[in-house]
């Protein structure tokens, strides 16, 4: 009996010593591997830190850390759906930062299936395009009727809509601009579908 209680008791002993080293134990630093994955999900997922030092971080905290970050959208998802939802006229929907990334990237797919919204309104001398903004003029009329027409058109761009100014449009008048820009808006609202998070007044253009 004695030497059963003896046993016992080693037995005990040796339990306790091996819990307390691994209590003890030293946590060691991050592998060189982890390191760079670590520094690379910090940089292109959504919700990763994108400064600090990593040199002091140990093992376990970049496991964990990469673990977490892993299932996160990267930064390149998320700007492609904004972009896809705009193009597609569905601005609304889930926020694509809380998304996971394989969430994000079924909603790509889900927009890929969905038509684009007509990607700009035609007239003979300017094309009206929508979810955009600026003025551009023909690149090949001369510098000299670029500036002009540049300067004209500038002041006729609706809002929520980005206008470009043809080669036909060479010698064209503020009027007959100014003219066919409110044509082509009457066109677009009723050809255009564009869904926006409010609805857009369409800038009027005075005389």
């Amino acid at each position: 009996m004695s030497s059963l209680k003896t046993f016992m008791r080693g037995l005990m002993a040796l339990s306790k010593s091996v819990r307390t080293r691994r209590i003890k134990a030293p946590n060691k630093p991050a592998t060189q591997r982890q390191v760079e994955a670590l520094a690379g999900m910090r940089r292109d997922r959504v919700g990763g830190t994108r400064t600090g030092d990593l040199s002091g971080v140990s093992k376990r905290a970049a496991s964990r850390e990469i673990g977490r970050l892993l299932d996160q959208p990267t930064v390149k998802q998320v700007e492609a759906i904004q972009r896809m939802r705009s193009q597609r006229a569905t601005l609304g929907g889930r926020d694509p930062q809380s998304m996971t990334k394989s969430q994000a990237s079924a909603e790509i797919d889900r927009l890929k299936r969905l038509p684009r919204i007509q990607t700009g309104i035609q007239g003979r001398l300017v094309v009206l395009t929508p979810n955009s903004k600026g003025c551009n003029v023909s690149a090949k009329l001369n510098e000299g009727e670029r500036q002009r027409l540049r300067a004209i058109a500038t002041g006729l761009v609706p809002t929520g809509y980005s206008l470009i100014v043809r080669t036909a449009a060479q010698g064209a008048t503020r009027q007959q601009l100014e003219a066919e820009v409110r044509q082509l808006l009457g066109r677009a609202s009723r050809e255009l579908f564009v869904e926006v998070a409010a609805p857009r007044q369409l800038r009027r253009i005075e005389s």
